[in-house]
């Protein structure tokens, strides 16, 4: 008990983590007091977590071990997406290894699994009311080049589908939206001819702005700029509508998701757990940086993972209040 105890203190307080690093030491504010409401909100959620937590390991399941029930449509009432980043050695927050993600993959097939885009995920539930049965949604976000050069031979070999969200404005260029984080370093990011073959190969293309800014701290206009000119670039380039879009550094607000409802059908959030019946402009998602194993993958599918997961959510969130980010 005492060991299990430690592992979850230690997994709470480390910021070691791809959202904690990415937009770490970005600024300081004064903290806004809606912000200590939710903290507050998220410290009782976090007790009743590790209750559970702890009453589950004294022998109480608290989560199934089960894959979920089918409904009579075949489908499910959870759904994993899951979210990448760069395909490469560098060990870097944002970086899963090829080997690795082709290990991820192949596990998927073994499973009977299917992965998929996000519009065919949501084309399902749209239809029947839930999540497509044996279905795992596979994302990547930024657009490295390495989804073309890694990637995408290995999805064609299992045939899967997957969203790509682009930070349009550095395509054909690099990550330098920002200074790059440590390990990881200057990365090359797509071309628009890698990306119409993706398109070509049935990948969805979806939108993560132009220039990477986070959307919360930009006016209404700037906010409008940044996601009408992506959607509009990457339409314009692949001659198809862009319909899906992702929040850089999960960075939204109700004012931020009211303007991405307006121009994209869905969205995706870097909220820590698996899809249920959230709105289709705030689905959550699940960053492999805390999913390399096979093991943990399977746990997560199983719903299994889903207590973890709802840990490092509430301490996300209680960092965020001590940090004074809005």
């Amino acid at each position: 008990m005492g060991g299990a105890t430690g592992v979850l203190g230690a997994e709470l307080v480390s910021s070691h983590e791809p959202e904690a690093t990415y937009a770490a030491s970005r600024h300081t504010s004064v903290v806004p007091l809606h912000w200590l409401y939710f903290g507050y909100c998220d410290v009782c959620g976090l007790w009743n977590t590790l209750r559970h937590y702890l009453e589950g390991a004294s022998g109480t399941p608290v989560v199934s071990s089960q894959p979920p029930s089918l409904d009579s449509q075949g489908g499910v009432s959870v759904l994993a997406i899951l979210t990448y980043h760069s395909l490469d050695l560098s060990g870097s927050v944002l970086s899963v290894a090829p080997q690795q993600f082709a290990e991820h993959m192949a596990h998927l097939a073994h499973l009977g699994l299917q992965g998929m885009a996000l519009r065919e995920a949501v084309a399902h539930r749209n239809a029947h009311g839930t999540w497509p049965e044996r279905g795992v949604v596979l994302t990547f976000d930024d657009g490295y080049a390495n989804c073309y050069e890694a990637a995408l031979p290995v999805l064609r070999q299992h045939g899967f589908t997957a969203t790509v969200f682009l930070v349009s404005g550095h395509m054909g260029g690099y990550n330098d939206w920002e200074p790059p984080l440590e390990r990881l370093g200057t990365q090359p990011m797509l071309n628009w001819e890698q990306v119409a073959a993706l398109a070509k190969a049935g990948l969805e293309v979806g939108a993560h702005t132009v220039t990477h800014r986070e959307l919360q701290r930009l006016t209404a206009a700037e906010v409008q700029s940044e996601i009408r000119t992506a959607r509009d670039d990457i339409a314009k380039r692949l001659g198809m509508p862009v319909e899906s879009f992702a929040y850089p550094f999960g960075s939204t607000s109700p004012q931020v998701c009211e303007l991405v409802q307006r121009e994209f059908r869905i969205a995706c959030t870097t909220v820590l757990k698996r899809a249920a019946t959230e709105p289709l402009h705030r689905l959550p998602r699940i960053d492999m940086y805390y999913i390399r194993s096979l093991p943990r993958l399977e746990r997560l599918l199983t719903g299994r993972l889903d207590r973890y997961l709802a840990i490092r959510r509430w301490g996300r969130a209680v960092r965020r209040v001590l940090k004074g980010d809005a």
